[in-house]
């Protein structure tokens, strides 16, 4: 099992766990409008990022449509086989991770437990405003494959408590977004035009 040393070189940018670092996390999570969340940019190390990213497309993905959505996305990986994948998702379940999140966001999370996917969204492709609360969801993640620009939407579109758009989210490669899933955390995905949104996310539960 990696201690968080390892876990820092291995697969976290390590001024991520410095202590003055993650004392601003905290701020920032918890003052963030419209509701909390973070936004890390260049969040993982390169190369063990890399290899996730070659497994993630040569996995099988599936249409899921209906008035609400439409992209594809994949199995969930806590049955998948390729070695990047397995080791990705034991990275985000470990304890040593789970507590560095439960540090920056004062959320108290299962440790081990995770929902974890990966998602595909091409031209045309949406998620209309919804708050993500079930099954006991108590952090979401996202993190990104791909770049984008503005005008190729794909931006996680966060709104406040009127639904009314409060900020956008343009994906980044290896940006790592969290935030809160509660009655407030209404949040969609843009409309992609002629481009190609990747992506792994899924949710921690609470505890």
């Amino acid at each position: 099992m990696m201690n968080n040393r390892e876990l820092v070189n291995i697969w976290i940018r390590k001024q991520y766990f410095q202590k003055k670092q993650k004392l601003l996390l905290k701020k920032h999570f918890q003052n963030a409008p419209p509701f909390p969340h973070l936004v890390l940019p260049n969040f993982f190390a390169e190369e063990k990022l890399l290899p996730v990213l070659q497994a993630v497309q040569e996995l099988p993905f599936f249409p899921k449509s209906s008035d609400l959505f439409q992209f594809k996305q994949s199995a969930d990986f806590s049955g998948v086989k390729q070695p990047a994948l397995r080791e990705f998702r034991d990275a985000l379940r470990s304890p040593q991770f789970t507590a560095f999140l439960e540090e920056i966001t004062g959320t108290k999370l299962k440790s081990g437990l995770i929902d974890l996917a990966a998602s595909l969204y091409q031209d045309t492709d949406f998620l209309l405003c919804h708050d993500d609360r079930l099954e006991n969801r108590a952090l979401a993640f996202i993190l990104y494959f791909s770049t984008l620009k503005k005008q190729q939407g794909g931006a996680l579109c966060l709104y406040d408590a009127q639904e009314k758009l409060a900020k956008k989210i343009t994906p980044r490669w290896n940006t790592f977004v969290i935030f809160q899933v509660s009655a407030k955390s209404l949040h969609a995905v843009e409309e992609v035009i002629k481009a190609q949104r990747l992506a792994v996310g899924g949710w921690y539960h609470g505890r």
